[in-house]
């Protein structure tokens, strides 16, 4: 079963995004967060340092948020602050720290609202080690640490593409080089991460309630993709 459609808002900056983060910092729903990186010296990147946030060469190209599993936002990090005109891909550096779009990124992390992601800690890390933002509060969901948890210690892997293959019987949409991510149009980039943003809180919606039940997850009893 292909995933569903998916309403995507696309910011371009940060600062176009500001309403819609403040939006964010203002409510209580819970939302899922995902970020997309790559690595600045080279494309394709280099795998290591594309998920290595404490690498120099790290770079965020943008963030999804998703606050049901139907829609969802993108925020490009990407800007052109070069007289020359040639895109530059932003680092914390580039902003004010009253900058209204960073302030309205950092109250939404801030806000107290439950935030989810899969494998969390490299998308937390990877906003909060560069600056991005001081911290991601009340990060109280994991779709890979809650299969793992669930699991009998028999999963085949843990990427989110599988896990939605095998548990939400369905499947992801991105079917690109993420090597290439620095260079992918920013349309095709938005429409692929809030997909896998609206999935991550489908599949983690559908794992609590497991754990309500109780109910474990008997991997070699699940068809593999």
């Amino acid at each position: 079963m292909s995933a569903p459609p998916v309403a995507v808002k696309l910011y371009r900056t940060i600062a176009a995004a500001a309403p819609y983060l403040r939006g964010l910092a203002e409510q209580s729903t819970p939302f899922t967060f995902d970020i997309e990186s790559y690595d600045a010296a080279g494309s394709p990147s280099r795998k290591s340092i594309a998920v290595d946030p404490h690498h120099p060469d790290f770079r965020v190209r943008g963030c999804a948020f998703a606050t049901s599993p139907t829609e969802g936002a993108y925020v490009d990090f990407m800007v052109d602050v070069s007289s020359s005109r040639e895109p530059v891909f932003s680092v914390p550096d580039n902003y004010s720290s009253t900058d209204p779009g960073i302030v309205a990124l950092r109250a939404a992390f801030a806000s107290p609202a439950e935030k989810s992601a899969f494998n969390g800690h490299f998308d937390e890390c990877g906003l909060v080690y560069p600056g991005w933002v001081p911290e991601v509060r009340n990060r109280g969901r994991d779709g890979m640490l809650a299969a793992i948890a669930l699991g009998d210690g028999t999963h085949e892997r843990l990427t989110l593409a599988h896990l939605v293959l095998v548990l939400l019987r369905k499947e992801t949409t991105w079917d690109v080089d993420k090597g290439l991510m620095r260079d992918l149009p920013v349309e095709q980039v938005a429409d692929g991460a809030v997909h896998d943003a609206c999935l991550t809180l489908e599949l983690c919606d559908l794992l609590d309630g497991w754990a309500d039940e109780d109910r474990r997850i008997r991997w070699s009893g699940l068809t593999r993709g």
